[in-house]
């Protein structure tokens, strides 16, 4: 099988094991309006093979919603709703399931 990555014309995945896998999470702060408190937030989600640079690829629903997990277009980002437990918001969590994700998965969190 053969897949361009960044930066290469065409590399051959089938051969690599994807052995070890680096995480880039994004994280964004959902307001009501802008100046709006703090309501929730989405937890974006992209894993690549070290060694052949191969994206992970998600399965899901596409798009994005505060109501559940979701999918890019692509499959190579996985889109989570979460929020810290505050009172009022859609869902709560006695822990965050965005920060045990984060957690599992071993990459930096990058705030947007």
């Amino acid at each position: 099988m053969m897949a361009a990555t960044q930066g290469e014309t065409s590399v051959d995945h089938s051969a690599c094991e994807h052995a070890t896998l680096q995480t880039e999470a994004r994280v964004a702060r959902l307001r009501e309006n802008e100046d709006g408190p703090i309501i929730g937030y989405s937890v974006d989600v992209r894993l690549y093979c070290v060694d052949c640079r191969a994206p992970l690829h998600f399965r899901g629903e596409i798009g994005m919603s505060y109501n559940g997990p979701r999918v890019s277009f692509d499959g190579q980002e996985a889109r989570l709703p979460a929020d810290m437990g505050i009172p009022g918001t859609a869902r709560s969590f006695a822990d965050s399931e965005a920060a045990r994700v984060a957690m599992l998965l071993g990459g930096p969190v990058v705030e947007v």
